[in-house]
């Protein structure tokens, strides 16, 4: 008898085996398919941020912004032993976020954190307000788009991720109406967006 305490992987999957229900191997395997997404897109941005607060990843130009924003999309799985693989996102376009909203949080730009490894900026962080993770349930839609990014201090940042259910809700209506005209543009109204958190966010 074990109760509320970690089991090892590898025992887990015995005992998994003995119960032989295949719904619940199918539930196992989604849950770690999406925390292996999580856990990748959580390196991969660290390394993104360290790469634009140092000055090695520069924006886009505008001609360049116009071509990337006006490319057709349509999202097409990859699958990988039967799960889907995550996409990799433009570290170019969070940089250029950054840059647009001139290294201020977007929330609040009193908001101050440091100078970063440049010299020149304070730091800074993005986010997408609408996750990657959603972007099988908007074929037709890039999420890794400009309209999708924000600006956020490391603090703000912070809360989307890891607040209460009543402050990350609050921060990511704020996200919503920075984007509010951008949002409305690709079919995200109020009511979707609230879905979006519900579904993502909790």
């Amino acid at each position: 008898q074990q109760y509320l305490s970690p089991l090892d992987e590898n025992i887990a999957k015995f005992f998994i085996s003995k119960i032989n229900n295949s719904r619940l191997e199918e539930l196992i395997l989604l849950y770690d398919s999406v925390l292996e997404d999580e856990i990748q897109e959580y390196c991969e941005e660290q390394e993104q941020f360290e790469k634009i607060n140092n000055g090695s990843i520069r924006s886009y130009t505008q001609q360049e912004i116009k071509q990337i924003e006006n490319r057709p999309y349509t999202y097409v799985p990859n699958e990988l032993v039967n799960k889907n693989t995550r996409e990799k996102t433009d570290s170019k376009l969070k940089a250029t976020r950054i840059d647009l909203a001139n290294y201020l949080c977007e929330i609040n730009p009193d908001h101050k954190t440091f100078t970063n490894h440049s010299g020149v900026h304070q730091y800074q962080e993005c986010h997408h307000i609408i996750p990657m993770s959603a972007q099988r349930d908007f074929p037709n839609v890039r999420l890794d788009s400009l309209f999708n990014l924000i600006s956020l201090c490391p603090v703000c940042h912070s809360q989307v991720h890891y607040a209460s259910k009543i402050e990350k809700e609050n921060i990511f209506m704020k996200m919503y109406n920075v984007r509010r005209k951008e949002m409305l543009k690709h079919g995200f109204n109020e009511e979707k967006i609230k879905e979006i958190f519900n579904k993502y966010y909790l």
